[in-house]
């Protein structure tokens, strides 16, 4: 708060809105300090007698400790949305790499070799938790993971570039499918980017929950994107070939991802980092692929 003394009346609070000069007005009353309000071409000033300034001045800081802005919380919390259409391109990706290696070919042939066997994942062939998740066992398969991963694809890189985006839910599927080779430990085997999918709500949800959490008044209301993520989960996981667990596991990697984003993660990376990330992706899926070919 900025000070000015004069020979009776100072100006305790400067440049306020008609909303904030009320409240003001409204906190200096309960404290029992008589005030003024003056019209200025800047807003409104408050002013109080000199030998009340400092109680004054106190009381209303003492106010704003107490109710912090909520759009003030809002921006501090992570950062702006920017609008992406990277999770498009990663859709357009899916069905490029279909046609070109799948399409035409009997799925049979591949998925012993680049699908997310538990068994051989345990035993060191790790590269199996990313070429399964460009696999899909038919084109209705492929259409509903390419719509949900432009959607929620797009919303993450949104939060946090096209680029590092891209790679955290490529990071998520990674996970998924690893963690669901340990639980499982036996023959059991998956293809299809769902687990990637999962992983963007997860991304998402962690973001709100964070987002809201830091902001008085609201922090029950924390709970409703992981509920909103797990109707989803449950909604978009029906059918008896569907893996669920894959799933749950993509999910709730999405959680710990995103929520690692949130608290630590302040502001949006450079377009260098974002091209980083991006090659790295790109680079990691051509690297398994690689390697399931040579094995």
């Amino acid at each position: 708060m900025e000070v000015h003394y004069g020979d009776r009346m100072v100006t305790a609070a400067d440049n306020l809105s008609d909303q904030k000069s009320h409240i003001y007005g409204l906190v200096l009353s309960s404290a029992g300090i008589e005030y003024e309000l003056v019209r200025t071409g800047c807003g409104s000033q408050i002013r109080v007698k000199q030998s009340d300034v400092e109680k004054a001045v106190c009381s209303i800081n003492a106010y704003l400790e107490e109710n912090p802005d909520p759009a003030k919380n809002d921006k501090n919390a992570g950062f702006d949305y920017r609008g992406s259409y990277a999770g498009i391109w990663a859709a357009l990706f899916l069905l490029v790499w279909h046609v070109a290696i799948v399409s035409g070919n009997d799925l049979n042939r591949f998925i012993p070799v680049f699908g997310a066997s538990a068994d051989k994942i345990i035993n060191g062939e790790l590269y199996r938790c990313v070429t399964a998740m460009l696999l899909h066992a038919d084109a209705l398969h492929l259409a509903g993971n390419m719509a949900a991963i432009a959607i929620f694809g797009s919303a993450v890189c949104s939060i946090a570039g096209w680029g590092v985006g891209l790679l955290m839910i490529l990071f998520t599927g990674i996970a998924g499918n690893f963690i669901n080779a340990v639980c499982y430990q036996t023959a059991h085997i998956s293809i299809g980017s769902s687990t990637a999918v999962f992983g963007c709500i997860g991304l998402l949800c962690a973001h709100q929950v964070f987002k809201k959490m830091s902001v008085p008044g609201r922090r029950f209301s924390a709970v409703v994107p992981v509920a909103a993520g797990l109707a989803l989960l449950g909604l978009m996981s029906s059918g008896s070939r569907v893996d669920i667990t894959a799933h749950l596991f993509g999910f709730s990697a999405g959680l710990v991802f995103g929520s690692g984003w949130t608290l630590f993660v302040k502001r949006m990376p450079s377009a260098g980092y974002q091209c980083i990330s991006l090659l790295s992706g790109i680079l990691i899926i051509m690297l398994s692929w690689l390697r399931a070919l040579w094995s």
